[in-house]
């Protein structure tokens, strides 16, 4: 059995803390998330960068997606269809064309693939969801399948991120996860414990609720990288805190390659992503914690419980301190190995 056929995924467990629904927001998926602020890599400046990344993934998108979600003008109820038109598959184009500054908020689209029955909510497992609201966030899902089947080309990929400014970036197995256009989080209440107990190097944080804050684009002190995943985009500032990119990669595991631009780097950590599963893959799992271990906060920065910001992840905190510690700790999973040391016996 695959990983992403495990009945974890669509099975609820009743707990006396939470009711553990996975399928109800989520599906296993290869995952790519990238975040920036909105006056670094702007879409009009770059409408091309993000048009390459948009075509790598399009054959999958149109096979396998069913509707479009568009905000086009801020403020306004969104463009909804049943169907894709032909003149869709050019969004960051048609953006461009009718926003006439993309310093707008409120604005994006998403293209999706499946509904949950249980919600009517957006579970993929294909997705490509843009969003300027705040910062400027991407979110590319699609099924494990297809990334095991080489529809991807992840030279290529990573050509391309490196082209597109940014501030951090990941890439690898995780969860495709419920999100809408202007309408953020999914309802409090959501769980995914289980999931980030058996599988804890998934990537499992809603955008909207991982340690990134815009307030202060250069201030490293309270806002940190996406975390660790198989593809690691570290950006300025956070280069140049971490001591530049020679720093950080002397005396590197072989295994571990990178990337560079400019102003940022894309880590590579073995030649395949892994799950981090107990006793499967162990060997790969070592170089998340080697990257990890150099990469970390810098002192009691974010994600931590001294941090002014509150990390999201796994669960929500609604039901207080118990789950904002283990938020905090499965954000530092890859810096600490404390979620590893708790969690994996």
């Amino acid at each position: 059995m695959k990983w992403y056929q495990d009945n974890i995924f669509t099975t609820g467990v009743e707990d006396r803390n939470y009711y553990y629904d996975p399928d109800r927001f989520c599906s296993p998926s290869f995952r790519l998330s990238l975040i920036s602020s909105l006056e670094k890599g702007k879409v009009h400046d770059y409408t091309k960068e993000f048009e390459d990344l948009f075509v790598l993934f399009q054959p999958i998108l149109e096979e396998k997606t069913k509707s479009l979600h568009m905000v086009e003008t801020a403020g306004l109820n969104p463009r909804r269809r049943k169907s894709i038109k032909g003149t869709d598959w050019h969004p960051f184009e048609h953006m461009c064309s009718v926003i006439p500054d993309d310093d707008a908020h409120w604005i994006g689209f998403d293209f999706k693939s499946n509904i949950s029955a249980k919600s009517g909510d957006d579970i993929g497992p294909t997705k490509f969801f843009f969003e300027v609201m705040g910062t400027r966030k991407l979110d590319i899902n699609i099924p494990v399948e297809d990334f095991e089947n080489n529809k991807i080309d992840i030279d290529q990929l990573k050509k391309c991120l490196l082209a597109i400014p940014s501030f951090s970036g990941l890439a690898g197995y995780g969860v495709c996860i419920t999100q809408d256009i202007l309408m953020g989080a999914i309802s409090d209440g959501y769980q995914l414990i289980p999931i980030a107990q058996k599988y804890p190097s998934l990537d499992l944080c809603q955008n909207d609720r991982r340690q990134w804050w815009p307030e202060q684009d250069e201030d490293t002190t309270d806002h940190w990288i996406l975390g660790v995943n198989w593809l690691t985009m570290v950006c300025e500032p956070y280069l140049s805190a971490l001591g530049g990119l020679s720093k950080i990669t002397k005396g590197l595991n072989s295994q571990i390659t990178w990337e560079a631009s400019e102003d940022a780097v894309i880590f590579q950590l073995g030649e395949r992503p892994i799950t981090g599963q107990k006793d499967v893959d162990d060997d790969l799992l070592s170089l998340y914690f080697e990257l990890g271990e150099r990469l970390k906060p810098i002192g009691e920065g974010c994600p931590s419980l001294k941090s002014t910001h509150s990390p999201f992840g796994v669960a929500d905190t609604i039901t207080g301190e118990e789950h904002l510690k283990l938020n905090t700790m499965w954000a530092r999973r890859f810096y600490d190995q404390q979620w590893f040391k708790e969690f994996s016996k």
